[in-house]
């Protein structure tokens, strides 16, 4: 089973011994204190998700998001889901709104497979809602 966290507002997908990092940090990260390599400067917009370089343990708190999706995929459905496309950052809104919905099915961990599953068009039209509201 995958699982995503955040970490600086960007997400980190865990799926097959792999790290994809979607998005991008929104404040200053010292990766290597998590684990992973500092990830190459990119264009987010160009390159929305890129693979990360485990050094070690990988040490990411707080709550996690679990979906059977896995691989590149996961990673493409988390940028089609929760990326502001204008900006290249992670909706904070949409977060706490899946963290709010989402069942808890272990202490700190929520299971989305009907997140991930949900027709593109159908969360499209959640999605766009969501972020017009303040």
């Amino acid at each position: 089973m995958a699982y995503v966290k955040r970490l600086k507002g960007c997400m980190i997908a865990v799926t097959e011994g792999k790290f994809y990092m979607i998005g991008d940090i929104k404040e200053p990260c010292a990766f290597e204190a998590y684990g992973l390599r500092t990830p190459a400067e990119r264009n987010v917009l160009e390159q929305p998700y890129i693979l990360l370089e485990a050094l070690g343990p990988v040490n990411l708190e707080g709550p996690r998001l679990l979906t059977s999706v896995e691989g590149e995929a996961l990673a493409q459905r988390l940028v089609d889901i929760f990326m502001i496309m204008r900006n290249g950052s992670i909706s904070e809104r949409l977060w706490r709104m899946i963290l709010s919905y989402a069942k808890e099915v272990e202490p700190q961990a929520y299971d989305i497979l009907w997140l991930t599953s949900m027709p593109a068009g159908i969360w499209d039209i959640v999605r766009d809602q969501v972020l017009r509201c303040s």
